[in-house]
């Protein structure tokens, strides 16, 4: 068991942890910045070109939707980077990691979860899973 700050996310109407440490920046985007390389989107910031990622669709939980801005919270593990396109940004706080059980824990892209003051489980992503197996 361990504490970590982490920044929380909503996504498909389900909350998730990103831990702080893989979190370079957050932003929001607007439509016309997002630009497609090879079927793939992708972003330009500060003359870097960065892949862009819908966290629903990455997860299996919904597909990417227009809006008129969209809120997009830059992840790193090693030299990877990416842009994680999410719902809303709810701020940071600190969590307690619980590890899963044996028969989930193998499940790529998740690090463990925690409880929420208000008792909702919310899984805690593995930026750095996410980004080597190429979900994101």
């Amino acid at each position: 068991m361990a504490i970590i700050r982490a920044l929380m996310v909503e996504s498909a109407k389900e909350t998730y942890a990103i831990p702080i440490e893989a979190i370079r920046e957050n932003l929001f985007v607007e439509p016309e910045d997002i630009k497609t390389i090879q079927q793939g989107k992708v972003i330009t910031l500060r003359d870097e070109v960065l892949p862009l990622y819908c966290l629903k669709e990455s997860l299996g939980m919904g597909e990417f939707e227009e809006q008129e801005v969209y809120p997009v919270v830059i992840v790193e593990a090693g030299d990877k980077k990416a842009g994680l396109i999410v719902d809303e940004l709810l701020g940071q706080q600190e969590i307690v990691i619980k590890s899963l059980s044996r028969f989930i824990n193998d499940i790529k892209g998740i690090a463990g979860a925690t409880v929420l003051e208000d008792g909702r489980v919310t899984l805690i992503l593995d930026v750095a899973s996410l980004l080597e197996d190429g979900r994101v």
